[in-house]
């Protein structure tokens, strides 16, 4: 009787988290695509592909999960963001769960053991209320909100989802023997690589949990050969893919890594950069889309510590703190990679998804720690509302495209990126003025930037000046663009759309050489991205406009077949039958 009553306190416990984590983050359904999310929501690459083909390679970032994920919402949402926001979401909520059930498998005997003497289990000492405790901290924490908020920040979220079974699987092979468990383990690995690569860290998880808490060699020997079979199978699947960016001359335009790594600035950038993330998991405040790199020395202290405070705990026989410890450093290391690559965005929230699991069972043993019933009380609930109304604040800022890069270059107004993404927010809704003010305030900031965002500036002041109407400005500024970056194929795309427009003001037969000129163009941004939609629709209205209708309906019936559900599809299957209707003289003009 008392199994089952502890059976069902579990399962109600478990709903209730479900349901908070959805309350917290229901404002995300009314939120639009932000940042890269519609481009990557609409990838070529991905609408249509057979879903095999995303195992079989795909660059230096291999994550098929992720786009079988994205093309399961498409498949049922199109373009509503609200799918997307959804599954995001329910996807949180599962990993939430996986922390309690993680949680409670680590806590139960170690905190009973821990009480027997006592004669009663106080109500912070039970590995059911401290795990629940835990799974809240996890759900509500503010750091998250990027990966929940931004559909491309689900990548995190899916390896997580797979990380924590398999971890959990290997806590049960450890406990019970059980064989399953460990070909399990195996298995959630394989995924959760495939969603995201930082999910090799498990095999140093499990080797310093079975170091530090004393498992059997050979349980943890054969763990480490599951774990190790699972990466073969990765790696054999993805085969090439990546190695030429990663093993480029570093500084090269081809290349990962940044070819200002040194073995100072090594030191330098990864105890910072540490450091950064170890204060941002304890204090989540003030979080922006493109945080600044931590620069103050207070950074190399906050960087230390952890290590200090999980050496003194294990000598002190405090092995699940020390492991926990190392659970935030060890599934960090794969990210602090970034650190010294060319990407933009050295630093990032979504980062330490995985590692505040490790974060949240250490802050909820450290509540269980306060001799105080009462003073554990009133700490955990003022913790989870400060989580709460930080994370339900913060989603607001993720609600659009110009509420993010607003307020993202409000918080770091030195950061060329920030004003970038506002100005082309800016763009699409208009404010062209304010748009380009943006534009030259990213241009004027005294901090290099790479080839690939110079060449985005100017494509944007190309936009800028075509809806303007001052042709020659944006024609130079797009050319230029293209000079920056020749693999810049929205450059190339909106050059093609310039002479398209200039194509509908001039005469013949002018009019007919502007057209071949954005025909070119189209053609260039499509050799760059065979699947890229847009510019295939743009080359069957070049080709309408200039009376060759048999182009035309040829172009169209290819926008259609690249994605039969999309609005491009739509407006290219009434002009197909517009097409038919001046072929057959029904109508005489465009």
């Amino acid at each position: 009787m008392l199994k089952q009553n502890k059976k069902i306190i579990i399962l109600l416990l478990a709903l209730l988290i479900a349901i908070i984590s959805f309350l917290v983050y229901s404002p995300t359904f009314k939120n639009d695509f932000v940042w890269d999310d519609l481009q990557f929501t609409t990838n070529p690459a991905l609408i249509g592909s057979n879903p095999y083909s995303f195992f079989l390679g795909g660059g230096v970032y291999y994550r098929p999960i992720l786009h079988l994920s994205v093309v399961f919402d498409y498949s049922i949402w199109h373009l509503n963001p609200f799918g997307y926001h959804l599954t995001n979401m329910l996807l949180h909520t599962v990993c939430s769960l996986f922390v309690f059930f993680v949680s409670l498998y680590l806590l139960n005997n170690t905190l009973i053991t821990a009480n027997i003497a006592n004669r009663e289990l106080k109500a912070f000492k039970n590995p059911i209320t401290l795990s629940f405790i835990t799974a809240l901290l996890f759900a509500l924490h503010p750091i998250h909100t990027e990966s929940v908020a931004w559909i491309n920040g689900r990548t995190d979220i899916l390896a997580t989802l797979f990380f924590l079974p398999a971890f959990l699987s290997f806590l049960i092979y450890v406990k019970e023997e059980r064989k399953a468990a460990l070909i399990l383990c195996g298995f959630f690995f394989l995924f959760s690589l495939f969603s995201k690569e930082n999910a090799v860290s498990l095999i140093g998880v499990v080797l310093v949990y079975g170091i530090v808490t004393g498992v059997p060699k050979k349980k943890i020997i054969l763990t480490e050969l599951a774990l190790f079979a699972g990466l073969i199978i990765y790696l054999l699947l993805r085969g090439g893919s990546g190695v030429k960016e990663i093993t480029a001359a570093a500084g090269s335009r081809e290349a990962f890594f940044s070819s200002a790594i040194t073995p100072g600035n090594f030191f330098k950038d990864f105890s910072l950069g540490t450091g950064y993330y170890f204060e941002r998991l304890v204090f989540p405040f003030n979080l922006s889309a493109l945080p600044r790199f931590p620069e103050h020395p207070v950074y190399y202290l906050i960087f230390l510590a952890p290590f200090i405070i999980g050496a003194i705990l294990y000598f002190k026989g405090k092995r699940l703190h020390a492991f926990l410890i190392a659970w935030i450093v060890i599934t960090l290391l794969p990210s602090l990679s970034i650190l010294f690559s060319q990407i933009a965005a050295p630093v990032a929230e979504r980062y330490l998804y995985l590692p505040s699991v490790g974060f949240a069972i250490l802050l909820g043993l450290m509540f269980g720690r306060v001799k105080s019933g009462k003073i554990a009380l009133i700490s955990v609930l003022s913790v989870l509302s400060i989580y709460s109304f930080t994370t339900f604040d913060r989603l607001g800022d993720w609600k659009n495209d110009l509420a993010l890069w607003k307020d993202a270059s409000q918080k770091n107004p030195d950061i060329a990126y920030t004003h970038t993404n506002y100005a082309s927010a800016l763009i699409r809704t208009g404010e062209l003025v304010k748009a380009k003010e943006e534009l030259i305030t990213a241009l004027k900031i005294d901090a290099p930037i790479s080839f690939e965002h110079t060449s985005k500036i100017l494509e944007l002041l190309g936009v800028i000046e075509t809806k303007s109407g001052d042709y020659q400005k944006a024609e130079d500024h797009l050319i230029n663009a293209i000079k920056a970056n020749e693999k810049n194929k929205n450059a190339f795309n909106n050059l093609g759309f310039l002479y398209a427009v200039m194509a509908q003001e001039s005469d013949e037969p002018e009019k007919n050489t502007l057209y071949i000129k954005s025909i070119k163009a189209y053609e260039n941004a499509l050799r760059l991205s065979p699947g890229f939609i847009q510019p295939k629709f743009n080359i069957a209205l070049s080709y309408l406009n200039m009376g060759n209708y048999e182009k035309a309906a040829e172009y169209f019936n290819f926008v259609i077949k690249s994605d039969p559900a999309g609005e491009m599809s739509a407006k290219s299957s009434v002009l197909l039958i517009y097409i038919e209707k001046l072929r057959a003289g029904r109508i005489k003009d465009i």
